[in-house]
């Protein structure tokens, strides 16, 4: 593809009617974003839609929409030359970085209905696609919301349940009902609404409402089915920015917010104990269903979602760092234990302790008890000499 004053680098998305690029326009040197469309694939008044909304969308002003640099044709192709955000889709944070804070996600939803509100009194523009993928958060932080000025095909279904070519089938998890039906040719500010509540729902779940169906399903889906109540997935969301989203995704239109005003004022208010103000019977004119106890296999996020994984492997390196603990102690406490164990069972031995310095021979010093002295002779036996008797003595005179 060739456009003059462009050098198209890369194809960044779009669907088959409309491709989004990545380009350097040559005359400022800088980086762009082009959305081409294609002519063969579109009817006349979608190609004046186009040109048409372009055009609006480049007067309208806003620090968080995307500015539109030029709008032109060429070689029958008709192109939108746009800003270039170097960041992420709401879609791609979400999913690498699920779940996403509550504060995070209350300030972008801050950001991208002021945007909505301003093009609506500046221009009357209606945005008819907010999603996650049309939401980028840049490098530094700030809140862009893109695709204005791009056309809408109608939603139909082909023979074997999917979508039409040319049909952007990631935004139709967020349509409104009455876009759904294909009923409303020109969807006004509260389509967005419902389109809003339910990129909130995406971005604070983590789940794509009927995200585990295919895209023509969940467009009936919208029209008639409800989604889980988002305390059943993540009780700690409180109860009054799961109000907001309910009152965003109103079946009818009518049952929503009035203006952007008042989505403003309430979402300023979540995550205090301010409770808002609900319609009389939303229980059953909201695609949010009320919070009952559900299976815990329902209210976990559909498999495979970032939220899923985040938590997966978040909590494994905590549950280590628990056993390694009770580990750690059980061997502190026990160690006593063990090694009597061991010198009990283990041969003396095998256990020789560590020799001690030999004293110094000295003699045995005698004990009171037990003298350890040589044997002294005893006394030999007096001979007995002959001892003459008395009557002896006067014997012998009488021999001489």
């Amino acid at each position: 593809m060739n456009i003059p004053g462009f050098e198209i680098k890369e194809r960044t998305g779009g669907n088959e009617a409309i491709s989004t690029y990545r380009a350097m326009q040559l005359s400022l040197k800088r980086m762009v974003s082009l959305k081409v469309l294609d002519p063969k694939l579109v009817s006349v008044q979608e190609i004046d839609a186009f040109i048409c909304e372009g055009r609006a969308a480049a007067h309208f002003k806003h620090p968080n929409t995307v500015e539109i640099f030029d709008i032109n044709a060429s070689d029958g192709l008709y192109y939108l030359a746009m800003e270039h955000i170097q960041g992420k889709t709401l879609r791609q944070i979400v999913q690498s970085n699920s779940p996403f804070p509550l504060n995070r996600a209350l300030k972008t939803a801050h950001a991208v209905a002021e945007v909505l509100q301003a093009a609506w009194e500046q221009a009357h523009l209606v945005h008819r696609e907010v999603s996650p993928d049309n939401i980028i958060i840049s490098d530094e932080g700030r809140v862009k919301l893109a695709g204005f000025g791009q056309t809408r095909r109608p939603v139909t279904p082909a023979p074997n349940g999917s979508l039409t070519a040319g049909a952007d089938s990631s935004s139709f998890h967020f349509l409104s009902p009455e876009q759904a039906d294909g009923n409303t040719k020109h969807p006004d500010i509260k389509s967005d609404m419902y389109s809003l509540g339910a990129t909130i729902y995406f971005s604070i779940t983590g789940r794509v409402p009927f995200g585990d169906c295919r895209p023509i399903e969940a467009l009936k889906k919208h029209a008639t089915d409800k989604l889980i109540h988002p305390k059943n997935i993540d009780p700690s969301i409180p109860a009054n920015i799961c109000q907001i989203i309910t009152k965003l995704m109103m079946k009818s239109p009518a049952e929503r917010y009035p203006d952007w005003n008042s989505v403003l004022a309430d979402i300023e208010k979540a995550g205090t104990s301010r409770v808002i103000s609900m319609p009389a019977g939303w229980e059953t004119k909201s695609s949010i269903a009320s919070m009952t106890d559900v299976p815990v296999a329902a209210a976990l996020p559909v498999s495979g979602s970032a939220r899923s994984s985040f938590d997966t492997w978040m909590r494994i390196p905590i549950w280590l760092a628990i056993v390694l603990s009770w580990i750690l102690l059980a061997c502190c406490l026990l160690r006593p234990m063990i090694e009597q164990k061991i010198r009990k069972f283990i041969p003396t031995a095998t256990a020789v302790p560590a020799p001690s310095p030999a004293p110094e021979p000295t003699e045995p010093s005698p004990s009171p008890t037990s003298k350890p002295t040589e044997p002294s002779p005893s006394p030999a036996p007096e001979t007995a000499e002959p001892t003459s008797s008395p009557a002896a003595e006067t014997a012998e005179p009488a021999g001489e």
